[in-house]
């Protein structure tokens, strides 16, 4: 009976991983986050530190989005040409309804940046960037600022603090 009253309890109050906020003002948060992305084939990636990095955009994406896919190939550009000499990562944080279909879209796309692992989406708390819809472009600074939303905007936002 107290097992069957516990279970209750729990589920009247909704616990689960989503219901705890990551503060991202705090450098270890971007740290410990580190520990959910992988690259377009779903590895671990050696040597990222997202708590170097001046800036981090998230890209809020999917592969069944027909803005998204018209919109990713100059974002791959952008940050070919930028990413190292600006000192900012890009996050990708899937719509996609399968890791298979984000792996997928990845790679087509050439997207070199690193993704949260699909099956850990619900750990890393990137939601509170999000928008209503994609595709999505949020442009932070380390101590957590949101600086930018909105793809022109967010690429602009960039520019402008790197004086192009």
């Amino acid at each position: 009976m107290k097992k069957i009253a516990l279970i209750m309890l729990l589920l009247c109050f909704g616990v689960n991983a989503k219901d705890k906020t990551v503060d991202y003002t705090k450098a270890a948060s971007w740290k410990s986050l580190e520990k959910y992305l992988v690259n377009e084939k779903g590895r671990k990636i050696k040597g990222l530190d997202l708590s170097k990095k001046d800036y981090i955009m998230i890209y809020f994406s999917a592969s069944w989005c027909p803005p998204c896919r018209k919109f990713t190939p100059g974002l791959v550009e952008y940050y070919n040409k930028h990413a190292k000499t600006d000192n900012f990562e890009l996050i990708f944080y899937t719509s996609d309804r399968s890791e298979k279909a984000s792996e997928k879209y990845m790679q087509d796309y050439k997207m070199p940046w690193p993704t949260v692992k699909f099956s850990k989406m619900k750990y890393v708390d990137l939601d509170q960037f999000s928008s209503t819809g994609i595709p999505h472009l949020v442009l932070i600074d380390k101590e957590g600022k949101v600086l930018a939303k909105g793809q022109s905007v967010t690429l602009r936002k960039m520019d402008e603090l790197m004086g192009r």
